[in-house]
């Protein structure tokens, strides 16, 4: 056949034209959307987001001091791990699916149940994981500290060393229990907004999606966990457990079969095998932050109204460059090659920020809202609470500590997207989990600093806190 008869052959079938030049128009279409469209775009996402991490944080600084939190302060310790990790794995399924519905595998309806099955599954298994692997670290870590009698602050040795088994499994059902809940209807609520986004309103739901899925993650699974873990606390004190056995028992059992189903399923079957090294990375950086947050809630009692609204929106914002990363290096080239615009992976912090590229110029944006977006959200922690105060030295330490957060998690999420391209890893299953957990731990770290700050200069919202010694 000559390349004539070839062209015209080509010419006159459709599905051809469309797979030989779908990055044309892949190119061409993610081209229009500017970062001024993507900001337009992520508004109502991200003050749906503030609410939610604004709720978790209520939730957090009110279920502190109930009986089941003071008398297993190990649960204090999950909260970053619990809410980070499982808040990846539902901003991992966003970046999947807003991956596929941009590539417009999502039209086809056997195709989009085949998917969303696969991945409805996957996640089940990962959250099942998460709530058993999750306290075993913290258990781990919980036998380290006590051996070595050492420990990242002061006086953890006295507060660790009462774990017992029913403690233990106190932890243990309360983490899969709440993991497993939670995932059934975020999961299921995602799935059906990206499809809605994309397919039928033509909205990008990078924009959308991963912002909703880490703010109602957090603010739903903080006030799961906290239910949960105060009714096997209760059923624990009146020799009630056997139900709390059986559930955790059965969701136990179930794991296997969601990990059979997303093993066998074409779609998930890759993100299976790859996705659990992220979780489990992710997880151990989860437990120092909240190890962090521990000590810090113990040293300024007022922090932890704060911390979920910084890592909150920190994470949402790095979720959100982490998916439109990946989703612009799926259109454009590869796997292991770099684009011919950005062939490095480690570049400049002027060239991540401000170099003429769209990518750039939106983490730019990020940047510039980080403070902006959260402030709002701060100023009503501060009138709702009744051991706060409104100042301008807390503002302005608060401004400067998640707009460092941002930034560094921001640029780190560039060079980390690129490399993980080069070495043939599918950012969409590695790059949320570990840098939304990198991107915690700074915000715990930042926060620390800032109100270790603010006690150097007697702020009142310092003052009321309970005194303790971090080393």
């Amino acid at each position: 056949m000559s390349k004539t008869e070839k062209f015209f052959k080509e010419y006159k079938n459709p599905v051809l034209i469309e797979k030989s030049y779908s990055w044309l128009h892949s190119n061409s279409s993610s081209s229009k959307e500017s970062p001024l469209i993507a900001f337009k775009q992520m508004v109502v996402p991200f003050l749906l987001s503030g609410f939610g991490n604004l709720g978790a944080g209520v939730i957090l600084h009110y279920v502190q001091n109930w009986p089941v939190f003071i008398e297993i302060p190990h649960l204090i310790v999950l909260v970053p791990s619990i809410l980070g990790v499982k808040g990846n794995v539902e901003m991992t399924l966003c970046s999947r699916l807003s991956t596929l519905a941009n590539k417009k595998q999502l039209h086809d309806k056997i195709r989009r149940k085949s998917i969303i099955t696969g991945n409805m599954a996957l996640v089940q298994f990962q959250a099942s994981l998460i709530g058993i692997i999750a306290p075993l670290v913290v258990f781990i870590f919980e036998f380290l500290f006590t051996y070595f009698k050492k420990s990242l602050v002061s006086g953890i040795q006295e507060e660790t060393k009462n774990l017992t088994w029913n403690k233990a499994f106190i932890i243990l059902g309360s983490c899969l229990i709440t993991t497993n809940m939670a995932n059934i209807f975020l999961g299921s609520l995602l799935c059906l907004l990206i499809v809605l986004c994309k397919v039928r309103f033509n909205i990008n739901p990078d924009n959308i999606a991963t912002p909703i899925a880490a703010s109602a993650g957090d603010l739903i699974t903080m006030g799961l966990m906290a239910i949960f873990s105060s009714f096997i606390f209760d059923s624990f004190k009146k020799s009630m457990y056997f139900l709390s056995i059986f559930i955790s028992s059965l969701l136990l059992l179930l794991t296997p079969c969601w990990g059979f189903i997303a093993w066998k399923n074409e779609h998930t079957n890759t993100a299976f095998f790859t996705g659990l090294i992220p979780i489990i990375i992710a997880m151990i950086i989860q437990n120092v932050s909240g190890a962090v947050m521990e000590r810090s809630i113990a040293r300024y009692s007022t922090l932890s109204a704060f911390q979920p609204v910084i890592n909150g929106f920190g994470g949402d914002l790095v979720a959100v460059q982490c998916s439109r990363l990946s989703t612009n290096l799926h259109k454009t080239t590869a796997l292991r090659k770099l684009p011919e615009s950005e062939p490095n992976i480690c570049v400049t912090p002027w060239y991540a920020f401000f170099d003429a590229n769209q990518m750039s110029r939106f983490a730019l944006l990020l940047v510039f809202i980080a403070a902006p977006s959260q402030i709002p959200f701060v100023f009503i922690i501060l009138l709702s609470q009744e051991t706060t105060q409104v100042t301008l030295l807390l503002f302005l330490m608060y401004t400067i500590a998640c707009t460092l957060q941002v930034s560094i998690a921001l640029y780190l999420a560039y060079c980390f997207i690129q490399f993980l391209w080069k070495i043939g890893s599918d950012p969409d299953n590695f790059a949320i989990p570990i840098m939304t957990a990198v991107a915690d731990f700074l915000g715990s770290v930042f926060l620390l600093i800032a109100f270790i700050s603010l006690a150097h200069f007697n702020d009142p919202n310092t003052l009321k806190s309970v005194n303790a010694t971090i080393y």
